[in-house]
This record gives structure tokens, C-alpha cells and sequence, in this order.
């Protein structure tokens, strides 16, 4: 509160000295009698003297900041040693500038090798490429080991062969690494054959399919090659096993086996069968000689065998005795079986849903009896649901049919969307001459957005100070206010602004609003050469 009060106490004696100076000024008929140019770093000022008194009016000339207009002088930087740029003002009466510093290139270098070999080194060669750099060093690369691959010497059918070891580089073949192959063999295939007989020799040509080395073998005469043969016996004559050679056909009359005579063996080709009251017959006929005789056969006795008509699901069945041979039912021997009633399967089913009635239909297993039975409609039975809110859309809670599905209209609770949860990923200042800009990206939804910072300068005019009114518009209606702002807090320049009033040569007072949030408040009073103003500036 106190800082307050004599912050106003400060405001009220400084518009009271303004007014006491101007009304003295007024009178005054005034003379520059001294001026000191503004320089670069320092504001100048000029001196009005009354030549009737010795009244004085000192004005400051604002300071004009450094001119780096100039292109900067470069001293270029080499591969071992820094270069240096220098920025200087221009004005002819300053000698400020500033350097900046060039970092050395660093060597720039290429390779050029000489293989190396068994026997002797081989050399690798750096060579700086930038421009004016004799930087050159040369290093050693040891000689080879051997690089020995296998060889091999192929052995053949009566010579040995050999796997040993040359290397790749020299030709140099290692004596203490031989591996001797063992000589092959002949590989002798079958050119040629004559077959022996029982009397008579043969031979086989065999020549070799590596070295086609060609050999003939002899085979000696074959003895008999007996095969068993037979003459077979028949229902009333003899037969004979007896053998034969299979090169030349002799029989050997030593070697004779009789076989005994086979008798009949007859085969049923035709039957009457007897009755229970008549006599049958048998007619059969040998396989072998087709001989034939007929036999008859006495009449049967009935021979009873139980029979069962199955009950149905509606009709009762009956076990009864009849002859095997003839079918005959003994009337005394009869014996009902009850109904078995329906033995229903489901074959069909159409499943109620919440408003509409279903149905089971059965069919009988027995008789395809077909019974169909009505099932309720049960109603709706609903369960909650719910559709999750976005950034940008409501989401919504409601209920559905577990059964069909069905969506209660009447049910439905909206969920307010959430809205964007942004997080800043990367910011850029503005400059006076460039732009800025922050971008953010949502949490929830990954929604990118970015916002331009306009560039401009930052001027402050808590601390304006005012430089006084242009003459040359006085008479003419408008009065124009010049002000110096503060220094731009980006750049460091200052910048002097001007605010027109429109008028007359009466009082004139007001508020004008100036950029950067800050107003002019002024009194403007007189007329002619005899002008009052005072202002002061409001944030």
C-alpha cells in the first residue's frame, strides 16, 4: 500500500513540474547553443538557450544501436586448425564487433592398399582429400599364411591316387599333409555269354567299365537238370511222376512213380427235396469223368420252428410254431404280445423368442408317428450394454435382449464425450523475424495440433518516454505524440512510435490504446506557439 501511494505521489509531482515548465517555456525565444550526436551505444543530446535569459532546454538524442549491414570477414578453417568469422559495425566512428568461431574440418581421408602376399608385406596408404591438406601416413599389413586347398589326384583301376594340399596365393604344395588312395579294381561288366549245355562247355566276355580291360571266361559243361513231371491219374486209370532234363529234354527211365487210380467224385447237380409227406431224390454226376446216378430220398417229418409277427406301437404281435420244411403253423401253439406304445425322437424345433411362440415336433422311431407340442413366448431378459465415450463422441449405456438382441429405446443413458487430453511434444520459440509454434498430441486419441507464435518485436512501454510534438502539424487540426518504447526483449532494438491525435486549436485530451496492451493517456492544451501537453502511460 505504501509503494502505492508514493508511486502517485511520484506521478503528481512529475505532471506538476511539466506544467511549470512548459508554461515557462512558452515565453522563452530559444537557440541550439550545444549538440552531441547519438552513437551506437550511447544517446546524444542537443541544448536550446533563451536569448533574452539565461534559460535553458536540454532534449536527449536516442542512442542508434550497432550496423551490421556489412557482409562479416572470414578466415576459413583448415583440418588441424580453426577458422574465425568477423561481424563489425559499420558506423565509421564505432570499433565494436563480434567473432565467431569456425571449428576445424578434421582430416578427410581415403585408403589405398597393397595386397600383401606369402612372402612379403603389404602396405595400406591415408591420404587427407581436403583441399591444401599434405597430410599422407603409411602402415605396414603383415604378409600371408598359406591358404592351402585340398587337391586330388583320382586313382584308377590298377594305380593309386593321391589328396594333398597347394596353397591359393603361392602354388606351394604342403609334403607333409599326402593322403594315398587305394588303387580301385576293375569294375567288369558282362559284354558276351554262351550258355553250357548237358554235353557241350560255354563261356562269358567281361571288360572293365572304368579302363575297358576285356577278359574271357570258360564255363564248364552242365549235367542234367531233371524237372519232375506227371501224367495224372483219372477215376478208373493209373498215373505216372516221372522226371526230365530242362536243358535237353531226356526222360530218365529210372525214375518212375505210378500213381493208383482216383475213383469217382461226384457232384450234386440236381435235388428234390422230400416233404414232410413226400419222398425226394438226389441226382449226381463225378467232376472228373461226368459218370451220373441218382439217389432217392424218404419223406420228412414236420420239424416245428418258433416264429415271432413284433407287436407294434398301436397293434399287438403274436409268437407262433411252424414247420421249417413246409411252412405248416400249429394252431395250438399260439402265444399274443402287447402293444409297445410310441417311442417319440425330436426331429424338429422351432425356439420361442421373446414375443413369439415356438414348437417341438416328434416323430415316432417305430411307426413315423408325428406329434407337435407349443412352447410360451418367455419375454424379453436384458442386459447392460455400453459404448465408451471419445474425445470428440458421447458414448452411451443401454440394454439389450440377452435372448434376440432386441434394444430397449426407453433405457438409453449418454456419456459426455471426454474431450482432448493434450500433451505439448515440442515447442519453438518466436523470434522477431520468425515464427514460433507449440504441438501438442492428445493422450486418448493421438489428435495432432499445432499453434503458430507470429513473430514481431517485444517492445515495453512501462517505461516510454515522451519526445515531444511535430510542429508542422499544429495548425492543421492533429496534434502527433511521439514516444520511445523500451528495448525489444528478443533483439535488443528500440523502436520510437508516433500517436496522431485529431483536433483543433483548442484543448484537446483523451486516451488513446497503443499495441501491446498498453494506453497514452494526454492533455493537449493552447494554441499557436503556445502549447501545453503532459501524458503519462497506463499498462
Amino acid at each position: 500500500m505504501k509503494k502505492i501511494l508514493v508511486l502517485v505521489l511520484l506521478v503528481i509531482a512529475t505532471l506538476v513540474l511539466a506544467v511549470t515548465a512548459m508554461a515557462a517555456t512558452s515565453n522563452h525565444k530559444l537557440k541550439e547553443t550545444y549538440r552531441k550526436e547519438a552513437t551506437c551505444v550511447e544517446a546524444g543530446e542537443y541544448i536550446e538557450s533563451c536569448n533574452d535569459c539565461n534559460y535553458k532546454v536540454r532534449t536527449v538524442l536516442p542512442r542508434l544501436g550497432h550496423d551490421f549491414s556489412k557482409k562479416p570477414s572470414v578466415v576459413e578453417p583448415t583440418c588441424e586448425k580453426d577458422g574465425k568469422s568477423t561481424l563489425s559495425c559499420n558506423r565509421s566512428n564505432c570499433k565494436y564487433y563480434e567473432e565467431t568461431i569456425l571449428p576445424k574440418l578434421g582430416h578427410h581421408l581415403i585408403r589405398e592398399e597393397v595386397a600383401p602376399t606369402c612372402a612379403k608385406d603389404g602396405k595400406s596408404i591415408e591420404t587427407c582429400i581436403n583441399k591444401g591438406c599434405p597430410y599422407k601416413a603409411e602402415s605396414v599389413i603383415p604378409k600371408l599364411k598359406h591358404d592351402f586347398k585340398k587337391t586330388e589326384d583320382k586313382q584308377t583301376c590298377t594305380q593309386p591316387g593321391y589328396i594333398y594340399y597347394i596353397c591359393s596365393f603361392c602354388g606351394f604344395k604342403d609334403p607333409n599333409n599326402i593322403t594315398t588312395l587305394a588303387a580301385l579294381g576293375h569294375d567288369y561288366k558282362v559284354t558276351e555269354e554262351v550258355k553250357a549245355t548237358c554235353t557241350k562247355e560255354g563261356y562269358i566276355v567281361k571288360i572293365c567299365s572304368r579302363c575297358k580291360n576285356k577278359v574271357v571266361e570258360n564255363t564248364p559243361a552242365l549235367r542234367h537238370d531233371f524237372k519232375k513231371k506227371v501224367d495224372e491219374a483219372t477215376c478208373t486209370q493209373l498215373g505216372y511222376i516221372y522226371y526230365v532234363c530242362s536243358f535237353c529234354g531226356f526222360k530218365d527211365p529210372n525214375n518212375v512213380t505210378t500213381i493208383q487210380a482216383l475213383g469217382h467224385d461226384y457232384k450234386v447237380t440236381e435235388e428234390v427235396k422230400a416233404t414232410c409227406t413226400k419222398e425226394g431224390y438226389i441226382v449226381k454226376i463225378c467232376s472228373r469223368c461226368k459218370n451220373k446216378v441218382v439217389e432217392n430220398t424218404p419223406a420228412l417229418r414236420h420239424d416245428y420252428k418258433k416264429n415271432e409277427d413284433k407287436q407294434t406301437c398301436t397293434q399287438p404281435g403274436y409268437i407262433y410254431y411252424a414247420c421249417k420244411l413246409c411252412g405248416y403253423k400249429d394252431p395250438n401253439n399260439v402265444t399274443t404280445l402287447a402293444a409297445l406304445g410310441h417311442d417319440f425322437k425330436v426331429t424338429g424345433e422351432v425356439k420361442a423368442t421373446c414375443t413369439t411362440a415356438g414348437s417341438i415336433t416328434k416323430i415316432c422311431k417305430r411307426c413315423d408317428f408325428k406329434e407337435v407340442t407349443t412352447i410360451s413366448a418367455p419375454g424379453h431378459d436384458y442386459k447392460k450394454n455400453e459404448d465408451k465415450q471419445t474425445c470428440t463422441q458421447p458414448g452411451y449405456i443401454y440394454y439389450t435382449c440377452k435372448l434376440c438382441g432386441y434394444k430397449d429405446p426407453n433405457n438409453v443413458t449418454t456419456l459426455t464425450a471426454l474431450g482432448h487430453d493434450f500433451k505439448v511434444t515440442e515447442e519453438v520459440k518466436q523470434t522477431c523475424t520468425q515464427q514460433g509454434y507449440i504441438t501438442k498430441v492428445c493422450n486418448r486419441c493421438k489428435l495432432k495440433e499445432v499453434t503458430t507464435i507470429p513473430a514481431g518485436h517485444k517492445f515495453a512501454l512501462s517505461n516510454a518516454k515522451f519526445l515531444g510534438i511535430v510542429e508542422t502539424f499544429k495548425n492543421s487540426g492533429k496534434w502527433e505524440l511521439t514516444y520511445r518504447a523500451d528495448t525489444c526483449s528478443f533483439c535488443g532494438n528500440t523502436q520510437t512510435f508516433s500517436v496522431f491525435l485529431n483536433g483543433n486549436n483548442a484543448n484537446l485530451d483523451g486516451k488513446v490504446n497503443l499495441n501491446n496492451g498498453y494506453s497514452l493517456v494526454f492533455d493537449i492544451k493552447g494554441n499557436g506557439s503556445n502549447i501545453k501537453a503532459f501524458y503519462f502511460v497506463l499498462n
